[in-house]
């Protein structure tokens, strides 16, 4: 399969790789002696502080949401901020999770493609356990770096939340999807619209691109330029089916 695109696939194995920095805390980074300081984004700079609590995809959209506590450790009247960022990979958007620590010297970049490694990055992010992110300079540091990816910020945490709740078992990578809930959906929702526009809606079919619509229509054996409602029933399950069939198979490579 083509990575030229991100569908539903690659979002998730981009949020699986940020499920690792769960329970770390957004740092500044000390020198690495690496002749280039590396440099905070605006982004980052506001969340500096800030605790990594949910990471959760939701078609072809990656939440991080963020907490930090403040007012005196252990009061009563302390209080909790969340904030949330998203991420959307469009076309060519990568992401990268990988281990420093500033006694190795420079960040090598493991596990970056070298043709990364010449990009320009859209973010990164460097967080360190709970008890050691104080920049003492022994701190081992998770990056999270992505290249050619849309970042919005801040988003509204509920909204997040709520995407998750409501669209999670019709997004086709998701482990809470509902064959009947996606098949009801399609045929309320895209009633009035042809079956490749529908599944690309991402409303109704969350994670869908145009690689899985077109590899599941084929599967299928249903013309794309066919209309919802003139399908059978038997036919729109079986688009579901084969649609989330080949999302999986495609996660699983």
């Amino acid at each position: 399969v083509s990575s030229a695109m991100v569908e539903g696939p690659g979002a998730t194995k981009n949020g699986r790789k940020v499920q690792t920095a769960v329970g770390k805390v957004l740092c500044a980074p000390v020198d690495l002696d690496s002749g280039n300081k590396p440099t905070i984004p605006s982004v980052a700079q506001e969340l500096v502080g800030y605790t990594l609590v949910e990471a959760f995809t939701v078609g072809k959209e990656l939440f991080l949401i963020f907490s930090k506590s403040f007012g005196g450790d252990g009061l009563p009247n302390q209080e909790s901020r969340e904030s949330a960022l998203r991420l959307h990979f469009g076309m060519n958007g990568s992401l990268n999770t990988r281990k420093i620590n500033p006694s190795w010297g420079n960040d090598k970049g493991y596990g970056v493609a070298p043709w990364k490694q010449k990009k320009a990055s859209t973010l990164r992010l460097y967080l360190a356990n709970q008890n050691n992110h104080v920049n003492n300079g022994s701190s081992e540091y998770l990056i999270i770096e992505c290249w050619e990816t849309n970042v919005s910020y801040p988003v509204s945490v509920s909204m997040a939340r709520n995407k998750l709740m409501n669209n999670s078992s019709r997004d086709v990578c998701s482990s809470l999807f509902n064959a009947q809930d996606a098949f009801a959906c399609l045929k309320k929702r895209g009633q009035r619209m042809y079956i490749s526009d529908a599944l690309l809606d991402q409303d109704i079919c969350p994670g869908v691109g145009n690689i899985i619509k077109i590899e599941s229509l084929h599967r299928a054996k249903i013309d794309p330029r066919r209309s919802v409602s003139s399908l059978s029933e038997g036919e729109l399950r079986r688009v579901v089916k084969h649609t989330r069939q080949f999302s999986m198979d495609w996660l699983r490579t």
